[in-house]
């Protein structure tokens, strides 16, 4: 399975982890080996649910623990809903949120479920916003519990490097807590860049919204709508929200593996803003960005860095939104 397959399976995983009354319709994505293992509906967070999920793939004898992510429902899930937002406002002090208690607790489910044959599963810890945090911090739990081979992938996590330094601290953990921790992000955003991440990280692009915006034809009402909720700052809010849902990944997997490329780049990032993204090194750098443009502008940057021989030129390393989505285009 192609990478972008198998992270836009993830992505599938995680919208259907929070859905109430699962249904064998809802798992139709899934390829035939995997198969739904466990759920968690637990109520160790005082009186408010915590959801989560298990998949096995039997192909990579792997264990998908998907974490539901900020649960904002103020009619149906009021109590659950400010525990939630309690829990974001835990993350934002850099505090290891009450709500991973829960998580802990699925956690030990899934090693006692497995036996003592336990060591020889792969884990995938898996989750979008709040969910990627938990699964973050899931990652570190399962390696303290002695698994040796665990992965996170993370959706526009808001970054959990020091709650996950404390927790390791608390568990006696000694081991590399960034190893196969995996954060995919979008748009520089109010979530997105909250707290610094653990292991690596890796920019996706809006392609569909950048691709359908071209395309829209704005009469006379809705620029006056536009430009009032810009004089207002809502605008800004809107579309820092919007760049932080989850389908923003979905389709931007679905679409680079439909791609002409049957090895499309995901693009590691050292750091990421409104405007630029600075790849992590040169060698990360796909040719199609330093081929067809000279040195000096649309977006590029050129740097030297210097070691005891020479100066050396380094590929373009910072580049701007439009030219990575250009790329993915191209591609």
């Amino acid at each position: 399975m192609k990478e972008t397959d198998k992270l836009e399976l993830l992505t599938k995983i995680v919208t259907i982890t929070g859905k109430s009354n699962l249904k064998e319709s809802d798992l139709d994505f899934l390829p035939s080996n995997y198969k739904l293992m466990h759920i968690a509906q637990n109520t160790e967070c005082g009186d408010y649910k915590y959801y989560s999920l298990a998949m096995y793939n039997s192909a990579e004898n792997e264990i998908i623990i998907s974490n539901y992510g900020t649960h904002l429902n103020f009619t149906k899930g009021f109590t659950t809903t400010l525990a939630d937002i309690y829990a974001d406002m835990q993350l934002g002090l850099k505090m290891i949120p009450d709500k991973f208690s829960s998580t802990e607790k699925f956690a030990e489910q899934i090693k006692d479920l497995l036996g003592p044959e336990f060591n020889n599963t792969k884990i995938t810890c898996v989750g979008h916003s709040l969910g990627g945090f938990l699964a973050t911090l899931n990652s570190i739990k399962f390696k303290a519990m002695g698994f040796s081979d665990v992965t996170a992938v993370t959706f526009d996590s808001p970054g959990a490097k020091e709650v996950g330094e404390n927790l390791a601290q608390k568990l006696e953990f000694k081991g590399d807590i960034n190893d196969g921790v995996k954060n995919y992000v979008t748009k520089y955003n109010f979530v997105n860049s909250t707290n610094e991440n653990l292991g690596e990280v890796y920019f996706t692009p809006r392609l569909e919204q950048e691709m359908l915006g071209s395309q829209k034809n704005a009469g006379i009402f809705s620029s006056m709508m536009d430009f009032f909720w810009k004089i207002t700052g809502l605008k800004a809010l809107e579309s820092s929200v919007e760049d932080h849902m989850i389908w923003n990944f979905t389709d931007f997997f679905d679409i680079s593996s439909a791609l002409k490329s049957s090895n499309v780049a995901l693009l590691k990032v050292k750091s990421w803003s409104k405007d630029l993204v600075l790849l992590e090194d040169s060698s990360n750098s796909p040719e199609n960005f330093h081929s067809s443009k000279n040195d000096s502008g649309n977006g590029f940057q050129y740097i030297v860095e210097s070691n005891e021989k020479e100066l050396d030129l380094v590929h373009i390393i910072a580049l701007d939104h439009t030219d990575i989505m250009n790329y993915y285009y191209s591609s």
